[in-house]
Formats: C-alpha cells, sequence, structure tokens
C-alpha cells in the first residue's frame, strides 16, 4: 500500500504542454433538430394526406357536400337543383371535379321539364403556384348537355332570375384560360308558344383551346340535325359548323357555314371593340329558291338557285338604329329560274344585280334579266328604311316576244288567238310604305 496521493493521470506530465479537451460541435446538435423537423413535417404532410382521403372516402361526408352545395346553388339560382353524384380528384395540388347526373330545373311556373340537364361535367384546375395564388383552368368538359327553352303566350319564360351576391368580381374569362373546353352530344330545343316558333339542335359540338402567350380562346362549334319550326311553315333543317378566335380586343368567325338542302351561306366575320362594337364581314350564299317555296308553302316562289356575295360593316352609335349604321355592299346572280304557276309559266335567264345598303338607305343598280326573249333592265332605290319609307323604280323592257307572252300567260282563252311581234316598255313609278301613298 504506497503513501503516494491519489492524482489525476496527466499530474506527472511535463509543464508546458496543457491537455486538449474535446468539446461537442453545435453542427451535431442542429442536425438533431433538423431531423426531428423533418419527421415532424412529414407526419404532419402524412396525416393531411390520410385526412384528405378519409374526407374524400367517407359515405357521410360525400353526401353532406353534396346536399350542402346543392343547397347553395339552388339558392342562389332560384330554381331547384340536383345533382346524382361527383368525384374529387387530384394530381399532386392540382384538383379536378366531376359531376354526374347534373339538373337545373326552369323557373316558377314551369320547372319541368328541366331547363339543362348534363350527363356528365368535368372541370379541371392547374395549379401552378401556391405561395402566388396562380391557377388556371386546365379542361373543362360538358358530356350531353340538353337545354330546353320556354316562353308562353304571355311573354314568361323558363330562365332562373339569379340573385345577387353583392360583391363585384373582376374575373374574365380571359383570367381563367380554360387551356381545353368540349361540349359533346348537345342538343338544343326552343319553343315560343307567342310566335308558335320551336326549334331543336343535335350532335351540337363545342371545342375550345387557349393560348395564354396571346390571351387567344380558339375553337369549333358544330352541330347537325338542327330543325326550325315556323308557324303555317314546313320545318327548316339545317347543319351548322364553324371556327373562331376569341381575345379581349376581338373576336373573329371564320368561315361560319350554314348548309340546309342545296342551299348554304358561309360567313366571315370581325368584331373588335366591345363596348362600341366595330364588325366587319363578307359574305356567300347559294339559295335554293325551290326550297324555299316548298317551305314557305308559296306556289307562286320561282324554282332555282341563286348565288348572293358582299361584304357588310356595322360600327356601334348610341340612340341610333341599327339599320341606319349597317354598310352593305353586294350582288345577286341567277343562270334561270323557273317561274311555275297556274295561271302563268316561264323561265327567266341571266339574272344579274348590284346592291347596297347606306345610312338606312337601299339601292339596287344594273338589274338584269332575260324575259320572253326580251331583255329586262331598271334600278330601285329605297329611302329611309327605317321610317317613312320612299321608293322610286325605274324599268326598261326591251323586245319582248309577243309569242311567248301568250305562252307565258297559260291561259285557254287565248289559245285560239295568234299574236306575233315584239313589244318594248318603259316604267317609271313612285310610291311610299303602300302602293297607295
Amino acid at each position: 500500500m504506497s503513501a503516494a496521493p491519489n492524482l489525476p493521470p496527466y499530474y506527472h506530465e511535463p509543464p508546458g504542454k496543457p491537455r486538449l479537451v474535446e468539446q461537442p460541435t453545435p453542427r451535431a446538435g442542429w442536425k438533431r433538430v433538423a431531423a426531428w423537423i423533418a419527421g415532424i413535417f412529414l407526419f404532419l404532410v402524412i396525416a393531411a394526406v390520410l385526412t384528405v382521403y378519409v374526407l374524400l372516402h367517407s359515405r357521410s361526408i360525400h353526401q353532406y357536400v353534396l346536399r350542402t352545395a346543392q343547397e347553395k346553388i339552388t339558392a342562389a339560382l332560384g330554381s331547384q337543383v340536383r345533382v346524382r353524384d361527383y368525384a374529387l380528384h387530384f394530381n399532386g395540388i392540382s384538383p379536378s371535379l366531376d359531376l354526374y347526373g347534373v339538373v337545373i330545373n326552369g323557373a316558377n311556373p314551369y320547372p319541368t321539364p328541366p331547363l339543362l340537364t348534363i350527363d356528365h361535367l368535368h372541370a379541371g384546375i392547374r395549379v401552378v403556384s401556391i405561395v402566388s395564388k396562380t391557377w388556371y383552368m386546365d379542361d373543362v368538359t360538358l358530356n350531353h348537355p340538353v337545354v330546353r327553352l320556354f316562353i308562353d303566350t304571355h311573354g314568361t319564360d323558363n330562365l332562373p332570375q339569379t340573385k345577387s351576391s353583392g360583391q363585384k368580381s373582376n374575373t374574365s374569362i380571359f383570367d381563367l384560360g380554360v387551356r381545353h373546353a368540349l361540349l359533346d352530344n348537345g342538343e338544343v330545343y326552343y319553343n315560343n308558344r307567342k310566335s308558335a316558333m320551336s326549334a331543336d339542335l343535335h350532335d351540337l359540338n363545342f371545342q375550345s383551346a387557349f393560348d395564354a402567350s396571346q390571351k387567344k380562346y380558339s375553337g369549333t362549334l358544330s352541330y347537325k340535325d338542327g330543325h326550325l319550326n315556323l308557324e303555317n311553315f314546313n320545318p327548316i333543317p339545317h347543319d351548322l359548323s364553324t371556327q373562331f378566335d376569341v381575345t379581349p380586343q376581338q373576336f373573329k368567325l371564320n368561315n361560319a357555314t350554314l348548309h340546309s338542302g342545296n342551299s348554304h351561306f358561309i360567313l366571315n366575320a370581325t368584331l373588335t371593340d366591345f363596348v362600341h362594337p366595330h364588325l366587319n364581314a363578307t359574305y356567300q350564299a347559294l339559295l335554293d329558291a325551290g326550297q324555299i317555296r316548298k317551305t314557305l308553302k308559296n306556289a307562286s316562289l320561282p324554282i332555282g338557285l341563286l348565288q348572293a356575295d358582299g361584304s357588310l360593316e356595322y360600327q356601334a352609335k348610341p340612340d341610333t338604329p341599327m339599320l341606319a349604321l349597317i354598310v352593305v355592299d353586294g350582288g345577286l346572280t341567277s343562270r334561270e329560274l323557273q317561274v311555275v304557276a297556274p295561271t302563268l309559266r316561264t323561265n327567266i335567264r341571266d339574272i344579274g344585280a348590284r346592291y347596297t345598303v347606306r345610312q338606312g338607305n337601299l339601292e339596287v343598280k344594273n338589274m338584269r334579266a332575260g324575259l320572253l326573249g326580251g331583255e329586262l333592265s331598271g334600278n330601285l332605290k329605297v329611302h329611309d328604311l327605317v321610317g317613312k319609307s320612299q321608293s322610286h323604280l325605274v324599268a326598261n323592257l326591251r323586245g319582248v316576244n309577243v309569242a311567248d307572252l301568250k305562252a307565258m300567260m297559260n291561259s285557254p282563252a287565248l289559245k285560239q288567238i295568234a299574236l306575233n311581234g315584239r313589244v318594248n316598255a318603259d316604267a317609271d313609278a313612285t310610291w311610299g310604305r303602300t302602293f297607295d301613298n
């Protein structure tokens, strides 16, 4: 057993050599804190995802959301709204909504049949940034929408009167930036009992895409098997197809084509300045006069094809009738029209005329037609179309064959009379809104 004191191990070390004692580095502590924070954040994310998953797949919550949405939309719209089911999906942070069996009743007193039914409606939103709150509509799709508009004899319709929320929205359709829109297999029915007119459209299709760099929508609109029914007239079957471009400053219609039997009408138009609309358009038309004769049930109308083309311009002005502001410049031609009536039968060939509408006045120049072996020419002016119109016609008939005139009359009393020779005639007539003034 030693009497030497129990000294620390470094006590006998030579002086001048201090011992270095290791201290824990701060970085190791921060790593543990960061790991804890990351773990907590991951736990919260997983918990949020699980919560959203449970909410989305909970039948009771699903029905509650559906019921609440229907009640709020019904209250805002003023008409009963029903949705059979819905589905909410997420692609990352971007949601999409699918509605099935959407039914919107008409306004009282005509809630049924429904104003609008949609088999399926899809709306997808693309969230660009949560921090900057930027997003856009990625896709809107309507499958088999059916619209039924109705007006009774008193002018009461089935359109709901929406209730104002008292808040003004500055969001426009261009702010939404709908990248793709599709309306598929739509139908439209219109029945205006006040004027005994009805219409229905089938195979209605609408597609649209959005160019964010130009803030421009481009798309197509078409339908087939459309019918327009007017009182005392035969139905008018027709098809429509068109392309369009829309920006905040301009609406452009490209090759809007309306077909009905042998007839068609093609329109190209550009509309600028939506506050004070300025319209420029060109058109080409081929009209089957025989089809018009059949539709109007009027046997006195001729049979044949008419071609028309021209341009139209309109610049809106306050407190000025539209007809007084329209400028039209066009032409009309026909190779031959057949006039077939019980007491009249003839052919009119090489028909042509130029027409203008300007400042509410109509002028038809260079009218010509081959008639009864001769030539008809003339000019017509109608002053003040929207007011107390005054018309002036100057016409010349040269070289009319009297024998052809006899045949045209198709009268049994004239068959025993021999008529030959040629006739010239001039006409200068003026009248007001009627031939009596």
